[in-house]
């Protein structure tokens, strides 16, 4: 698993880590089976691996696990199986996501910034009711003051990104 761990903060955001590391051969047990057995960093590291999986059934209960053991780290993956290929998968995804609405989450989602702009790239699934309701709760939905504090820690793309929305 260390060696995994490794390779995978190697790696640069959700799409480069789907990219290069999902042919994981994984079981649906695997993600709550790490939250017994390993770190919680580890753990981490390994379920959000299983959520980008080949196998829909390793998706889905890595969202499952996603949604009983909340991490602001898990957030990229899920806005990218709002977009899966099997709608029990999405479904699952879209709960979760719904979950993470929360004031502790907003680091997530301010870091995924790019990746919530990738929704309103998918083609096989209008996301952009999922970018509306993300966006407006991310910037609307909170103290003007305090979101000009969050943006201030933010890279220029990502100001931008977040500009462009209030525009």
């Amino acid at each position: 698993a260390a060696v995994i761990v490794a390779r995978f903060n190697e790696l640069r955001g959700a799409r480069e880590i789907e990219e290069r590391m999902c042919g994981m051969l994984l079981q649906t047990t695997d993600p709550a089976l790490w939250y017994r057995t390993r770190t919680l960093d580890e753990a981490i590291v390994l379920v959000s691996i299983a959520s980008i999986c080949t196998n829909g059934y390793v998706r889905q209960a890595a969202l499952e696990q996603m949604s009983s053991t909340p991490d602001w780290r898990y957030i990229p993956f899920i806005l990218r199986r709002t977009g899966d290929w099997v709608p029990q998968v999405r479904a699952q995804a879209a709960r979760t996501l719904a979950s993470y609405h929360a004031h502790e989450f907003r680091k997530g989602f301010l870091g995924a910034i790019h990746d919530i702009e990738s929704l309103l790239q998918v083609k096989r699934v209008d996301l952009a009711l999922v970018y509306q309701e993300v966006m407006r709760w991310l910037v609307h939905e909170v103290d003007p003051a305090q979101l000009l504090d969050e943006v201030r820690g933010l890279g220029d793309a990502s100001r931008f990104r977040i500009i462009r929305y209030l525009l």
